[in-house]
């Protein structure tokens, strides 16, 4: 009894252990209609809290990928259904830290999940005092707006040698004479040919040119597919900036659309223009396409955290990893920091005139349906 007296082993552990465990493609739904039962079960358990807190953490710290990201969900479902009440849940300094490490995690996915999940709770919550350590953590990791910007592909310069240019009027290459220039100029331009190019419009021959025209517009069709099947493959979460293959195919795209457009700005057969407008419209497509996946459609996949490498021991979970993990973060500099309300030391008597006294009470709003406010992590 030593053991489990200091580390309590009840259902709540046991809900924990089995709907972390959960496939994808079942958790979601188990997961929330299991909450309700979950957060009310923690509630009557004068140690519930601490347990729930626990059990978390170790799934954020030994637990498998899967368990990791289930564990984040259950945690946002507590934290948006539990109410004022779970103040000492969400005063864990165990838990705020696991979940701070999860910012700087090296798997993309679970990065992400946190730092949504804590610029939502920073959203919904800031200035209430039981929900203040969530909160904080917003400052502490020192979020702030992502400054990776995808490329304007809308204002790509055109390719100003796509072809072997010629002029027609050659006559006009005599009337240009170095009497007209200043001697700087005549020392730099020693061919008719280069004064040709400063001075002059080229024209195509398209006899030569309409077969490399026509293979242009074909690459192009095939790039904007190539791009948006890439797209399509991306994994849940995943960005397109973050995949090799779309960004390899994004620069493609860019590279022809510039050779596009610089023959439609010479081109003016009927049987040319019209593929290369399409051309230019599909790229465009592709190119947009890419765009919109560079950044989850909830805003808040636009933070990131500036890691500043703080080291924190995580080869024990005892006093002395407490100590350790609060030393670290005396060290940050912590932007609106305010101090967190006390933990209680024991559950609080229930009092009559006070709605969260009550577990029971529809004022928890836990009575068997989820409060879908947040969960940054539903589509």
């Amino acid at each position: 009894m030593g053991v489990f007296s200091e580390h309590p082993y009840t259902s709540i552990t046991t809900t924990l252990d089995q709907i972390t465990a959960l496939p994808k493609d079942q958790s979601d739904d188990v997961i929330e209609s299991t909450i309700a039962e979950l957060i009310n079960s923690i509630l009557i358990s004068s140690t519930g809290q601490y347990e729930a807190a626990r059990t978390i953490r170790k799934k954020l710290k030994y637990g498998s990928l899967n368990e990791h990201i289930n564990a984040l969900k259950v945690v946002d479902l507590i934290v948006g259904n539990g109410g004022p009440s779970l103040s000492q849940f969400y005063h864990d300094q165990k838990l705020i830290d696991r979940l701070r490490i999860d910012t700087r995690s090296p798997d993309k996915q679970v990065q992400r999940l946190a730092i949504r999940l804590i610029v939502g709770w920073k959203e919904h919550f800031e200035g209430e005092k039981a929900y203040a350590p969530l909160v904080q953590l917003f400052y502490s990791c020192k979020l702030s707006k992502s400054k990776r910007i995808v490329p304007d592909f809308m204002n790509d310069q055109v390719d100003q040698t796509p072809f072997e240019e010629y002029y027609e009027d050659e006559d006009v290459q005599s009337m240009i004479t170095t009497e007209s220039l200043p001697d700087e100029q005549i020392k730099t331009y020693h061919t008719n040919k280069e004064l040709d190019r400063k001075f002059k419009i080229p024209k195509i021959n398209y006899i030569a040119e309409k077969p490399r025209i026509q293979k242009l517009i074909a690459e192009a069709m095939s790039s904007a597919t190539i791009l948006k099947n890439s797209l399509e493959t991306l994994k849940d979460g995943e960005l397109s900036v973050d995949n090799d293959k779309c960004v390899i195919e994004f620069g493609k795209c860019r590279q022809i659309r510039r050779k596009v457009l610089r023959y439609l700005q010479l081109v003016d057969l009927e049987d040319l223009v019209g593929p290369l407008i399409h051309a230019n419209e599909e790229l465009v497509a592709a190119l947009s396409k890419y765009e919109e996946k560079a950044a989850d459609t909830d805003s808040l996949d636009e933070y990131e955290e500036f890691d500043e490498e703080e080291d924190v021991d995580e080869s024990n979970d005892d006093l002395s990893e407490q100590t350790e993990i609060e030393d670290s973060l005396s060290k940050l500099d912590i932007s609106h920091k305010k101090a967190p309300p006390p933990i209680p030391s024991k559950k609080p008597n229930p009092e009559p005139n006070n709605p969260f006294s009550d577990p029971f009470s529809d004022n928890h709003g836990v009575g068997g349906i989820v409060h879908d406010v947040h969960l940054p992590w539903k589509k």
